[in-house]
Protein backbone atom coordinates (compact mmCIF):
# COMPACT_ATOMS: atom_id res chain seq x y z
CA UNK A 1 0.00 0.00 0.00
CA UNK A 2 1.28 3.42 -0.93
CA UNK A 3 2.14 5.67 2.02
CA UNK A 4 1.70 9.44 2.15
CA UNK A 5 3.72 12.12 3.90
CA UNK A 6 3.30 15.90 4.14
CA UNK A 7 6.26 18.31 3.92
CA UNK A 8 6.65 22.09 3.87
CA UNK A 9 9.18 23.57 1.50
CA UNK A 10 10.31 25.47 -1.59
CA UNK A 11 11.02 24.37 -5.15
CA UNK A 12 14.72 24.80 -5.88
CA UNK A 13 14.90 22.98 -9.22
CA UNK A 14 12.51 21.98 -12.01
CA UNK A 15 13.27 19.50 -14.80
CA UNK A 16 11.23 18.01 -17.63
CA UNK A 17 10.53 14.36 -16.95
CA UNK A 18 8.37 13.72 -19.98
CA UNK A 19 6.18 15.68 -22.36
CA UNK A 20 3.75 16.50 -19.56
CA UNK A 21 5.47 15.59 -16.28
CA UNK A 22 7.98 17.48 -14.15
CA UNK A 23 10.70 16.36 -11.76
CA UNK A 24 10.93 18.88 -8.93
CA UNK A 25 13.54 19.24 -6.21
CA UNK A 26 12.27 20.74 -2.96
CA UNK A 27 14.11 22.20 0.01
CA UNK A 28 11.96 20.93 2.89
CA UNK A 29 11.99 21.63 6.58
CA UNK A 30 11.85 18.01 7.79
CA UNK A 31 13.75 16.03 5.14
CA UNK A 32 16.14 18.51 3.51
CA UNK A 33 16.44 18.15 -0.26
CA UNK A 34 13.70 15.94 -1.74
CA UNK A 35 12.93 15.00 -5.37
CA UNK A 36 9.40 14.22 -6.50
CA UNK A 37 7.43 13.81 -9.72
CA UNK A 38 4.40 15.91 -10.65
CA UNK A 39 2.21 14.12 -13.16
CA UNK A 40 0.73 16.23 -15.97
CA UNK A 41 2.14 19.40 -14.40
CA UNK A 42 2.61 21.07 -17.81
CA UNK A 43 -0.97 20.52 -18.91
CA UNK A 44 -3.42 23.42 -18.79
CA UNK A 45 -5.81 21.25 -16.79
CA UNK A 46 -3.31 20.60 -13.97
CA UNK A 47 -4.70 21.55 -10.57
CA UNK A 48 -1.26 21.58 -8.96
CA UNK A 49 0.85 23.75 -11.26
CA UNK A 50 -0.59 27.08 -10.08
CA UNK A 51 1.09 26.75 -6.68
CA UNK A 52 4.29 25.18 -7.94
CA UNK A 53 6.37 28.34 -8.24
CA UNK A 54 9.93 28.73 -6.86
CA UNK A 55 8.84 31.83 -4.92
CA UNK A 56 6.08 30.07 -2.96
CA UNK A 57 6.24 28.35 0.40
CA UNK A 58 4.04 25.28 -0.04
CA UNK A 59 2.87 22.21 1.80
CA UNK A 60 3.17 19.16 -0.43
CA UNK A 61 1.67 15.72 0.01
CA UNK A 62 3.87 12.95 -1.40
CA UNK A 63 2.88 9.37 -2.17
CA UNK A 64 5.07 6.35 -2.80
CA UNK A 65 7.04 3.55 -1.19
CA UNK A 66 10.68 3.92 -2.18
CA UNK A 67 11.91 5.20 -5.51
CA UNK A 68 10.65 8.52 -6.86
CA UNK A 69 7.80 10.02 -4.84
CA UNK A 70 4.76 11.55 -6.53
CA UNK A 71 3.25 14.92 -5.59
CA UNK A 72 -0.48 14.40 -5.11
CA UNK A 73 -1.44 17.67 -3.45
CA UNK A 74 -0.03 21.20 -3.03
CA UNK A 75 -1.29 23.81 -0.56
CA UNK A 76 0.02 27.37 -0.71
CA UNK A 77 1.33 28.60 2.65
CA UNK A 78 2.93 31.90 1.65
CA UNK A 79 3.38 33.63 -1.70
CA UNK A 80 6.31 35.97 -2.37
CA UNK A 81 4.70 37.63 -5.35
CA UNK A 82 6.96 40.70 -5.45
CA UNK A 83 9.97 38.54 -6.23
CA UNK A 84 8.43 37.68 -9.60
CA UNK A 85 8.18 41.38 -10.46
CA UNK A 86 11.92 42.01 -10.15
CA UNK A 87 14.56 40.46 -12.42
CA UNK A 88 17.15 41.32 -9.76
CA UNK A 89 15.27 39.36 -7.10
CA UNK A 90 14.69 36.41 -9.45
CA UNK A 91 18.42 36.22 -10.14
CA UNK A 92 18.98 36.30 -6.39
CA UNK A 93 16.72 33.26 -5.99
CA UNK A 94 18.74 31.45 -8.67
CA UNK A 95 21.92 32.15 -6.70
CA UNK A 96 20.31 30.83 -3.51
CA UNK A 97 19.03 27.72 -5.28
CA UNK A 98 22.45 27.00 -6.78
CA UNK A 99 24.18 27.05 -3.40
CA UNK A 100 21.59 24.73 -1.83
CA UNK A 101 21.66 22.30 -4.75
CA UNK A 102 25.46 22.05 -4.74
CA UNK A 103 25.99 21.92 -0.99
CA UNK A 104 23.18 19.92 0.61
CA UNK A 105 22.95 16.14 0.23
CA UNK A 106 19.58 14.54 -0.56
CA UNK A 107 17.54 13.65 2.50
CA UNK A 108 19.77 15.59 4.89
CA UNK A 109 17.67 18.00 6.99
CA UNK A 110 19.22 21.33 7.93
CA UNK A 111 16.76 23.44 9.88
CA UNK A 112 19.09 26.47 9.98
CA UNK A 113 19.54 26.45 6.20
CA UNK A 114 15.79 26.10 5.68
CA UNK A 115 15.11 29.03 8.01
CA UNK A 116 17.76 31.18 6.32
CA UNK A 117 16.30 30.40 2.89
CA UNK A 118 12.79 31.38 4.00
CA UNK A 119 14.10 34.54 5.69
CA UNK A 120 16.00 35.56 2.55
CA UNK A 121 12.98 35.06 0.29
CA UNK A 122 10.99 37.33 2.57
CA UNK A 123 13.76 39.93 2.39
CA UNK A 124 13.83 39.72 -1.41
CA UNK A 125 10.07 40.14 -1.54
CA UNK A 126 10.14 43.21 0.70
CA UNK A 127 13.37 44.78 -0.67
CA UNK A 128 14.01 43.49 -4.21
CA UNK A 129 16.28 46.43 -5.02
CA UNK A 130 18.70 45.23 -2.35
CA UNK A 131 18.99 41.70 -3.72
CA UNK A 132 22.83 41.65 -3.77
CA UNK A 133 22.93 42.43 -0.03
CA UNK A 134 20.37 39.71 0.65
CA UNK A 135 22.33 37.14 -1.38
CA UNK A 136 25.51 38.09 0.48
CA UNK A 137 23.78 37.53 3.80
CA UNK A 138 22.28 34.25 2.54
CA UNK A 139 25.67 32.94 1.40
CA UNK A 140 27.37 33.96 4.63
CA UNK A 141 24.87 32.38 7.01
CA UNK A 142 24.26 29.34 4.81
CA UNK A 143 27.97 28.51 4.75
CA UNK A 144 27.98 28.69 8.53
CA UNK A 145 24.85 26.49 8.77
CA UNK A 146 26.45 23.96 6.41
CA UNK A 147 29.68 23.84 8.43
CA UNK A 148 31.90 25.29 5.68
CA UNK A 149 33.03 28.38 7.63
CA UNK A 150 34.74 27.08 10.77
CA UNK A 151 36.38 30.33 11.88
CA UNK A 152 34.02 33.04 10.67
CA UNK A 153 32.34 33.25 14.06
CA UNK A 154 35.62 33.20 16.00
CA UNK A 155 37.30 36.31 14.66
CA UNK A 156 39.67 38.49 16.59
CA UNK A 157 39.62 42.19 15.66
CA UNK A 158 41.88 42.94 12.72
CA UNK A 159 44.06 46.06 13.04
CA UNK A 160 42.95 49.11 11.13
CA UNK A 161 44.67 48.49 7.80
CA UNK A 162 43.09 49.31 4.44
CA UNK A 163 43.55 45.78 3.06
CA UNK A 164 42.81 42.57 4.95
CA UNK A 165 43.53 38.99 3.88
CA UNK A 166 40.71 36.42 3.86
CA UNK A 167 41.51 32.69 3.88
CA UNK A 168 39.35 30.40 1.72
CA UNK A 169 40.40 27.35 3.73
CA UNK A 170 38.91 28.30 7.09
CA UNK A 171 37.18 31.66 6.74
CA UNK A 172 39.68 33.58 8.86
CA UNK A 173 40.94 37.15 8.47
CA UNK A 174 44.51 38.30 8.96
CA UNK A 175 47.20 40.63 7.65
CA UNK A 176 49.26 37.67 6.35
CA UNK A 177 49.14 37.52 2.55
CA UNK A 178 51.83 34.86 2.18
CA UNK A 179 50.16 31.51 2.78
CA UNK A 180 47.19 29.53 1.49
CA UNK A 181 44.39 30.24 -0.94
CA UNK A 182 42.48 33.43 -0.41
CA UNK A 183 42.33 37.10 -1.32
CA UNK A 184 42.64 40.57 0.10
CA UNK A 185 39.54 42.64 0.73
CA UNK A 186 39.02 46.27 1.61
CA UNK A 187 38.37 47.48 5.13
CA UNK A 188 34.87 48.65 4.11
CA UNK A 189 33.90 45.22 2.70
CA UNK A 190 35.32 43.60 5.84
CA UNK A 191 33.18 45.90 8.00
CA UNK A 192 30.13 44.99 5.94
CA UNK A 193 30.77 41.29 6.55
CA UNK A 194 31.21 41.92 10.28
CA UNK A 195 27.86 43.76 10.27
CA UNK A 196 26.20 40.73 8.71
CA UNK A 197 27.69 38.51 11.44
CA UNK A 198 26.61 40.76 14.28
CA UNK A 199 23.44 40.16 16.33
CA UNK A 200 21.98 43.32 14.79
CA UNK A 201 21.99 41.56 11.42
CA UNK A 202 19.35 39.39 13.09
CA UNK A 203 18.80 36.77 10.51
CA UNK A 204 17.52 35.01 13.64
CA UNK A 205 14.66 37.48 13.91
CA UNK A 206 12.54 39.33 11.37
CA UNK A 207 15.13 41.69 9.88
CA UNK A 208 18.20 41.21 7.78
CA UNK A 209 20.68 42.64 5.31
CA UNK A 210 18.16 44.90 3.62
CA UNK A 211 17.26 46.48 6.96
CA UNK A 212 20.66 46.99 8.56
CA UNK A 213 23.00 47.73 5.66
CA UNK A 214 23.43 50.96 3.79
CA UNK A 215 26.50 49.87 1.88
CA UNK A 216 28.19 51.20 -1.21
CA UNK A 217 27.54 49.22 -4.37
CA UNK A 218 31.25 48.51 -4.81
CA UNK A 219 31.46 47.02 -1.30
CA UNK A 220 28.40 44.85 -1.88
CA UNK A 221 29.90 43.45 -5.08
CA UNK A 222 33.30 42.91 -3.45
CA UNK A 223 31.78 40.99 -0.54
CA UNK A 224 29.55 38.89 -2.78
CA UNK A 225 32.54 37.99 -4.97
CA UNK A 226 34.52 37.01 -1.86
CA UNK A 227 31.73 34.78 -0.52
CA UNK A 228 31.17 33.20 -3.94
CA UNK A 229 34.85 32.30 -4.26
CA UNK A 230 34.91 31.05 -0.68
CA UNK A 231 31.87 28.81 -1.30
CA UNK A 232 33.32 27.53 -4.59
CA UNK A 233 36.60 26.70 -2.85
CA UNK A 234 34.85 24.87 -0.01
CA UNK A 235 32.51 22.93 -2.32
CA UNK A 236 35.19 22.33 -4.97
CA UNK A 237 32.57 23.35 -7.53
CA UNK A 238 32.24 26.70 -9.27
CA UNK A 239 29.17 28.76 -8.44
CA UNK A 240 28.03 30.84 -11.40
CA UNK A 241 24.68 32.43 -10.50
CA UNK A 242 26.01 35.26 -8.28
CA UNK A 243 28.10 36.60 -11.17
CA UNK A 244 24.99 38.39 -12.44
CA UNK A 245 25.29 40.89 -9.58
CA UNK A 246 28.97 41.48 -10.30
CA UNK A 247 28.38 42.94 -13.77
CA UNK A 248 25.27 45.08 -13.28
Amino acid sequence: MSTERVLSGFIIKSQDLSEADLLLTFLTEDEGKVRAMVKSAKKMTSKLSGNLQPYNLVKITLAGNGGLAKVINVVLIEKYAEVMQSSLAMHAVLAMQELVLRSLADGQPNSDLYRIYNHSLRQLNDHPQQSPQVVSEFYLHSLIALGFAPRLLEQRPVPDFKQIYFSYSDGSFSLDYSSGAGQSISRSAYNMLKDLLSPESVIHENRGAADVLDARESDVKELLMLLTKFASFQLERELRAPSYFLVI
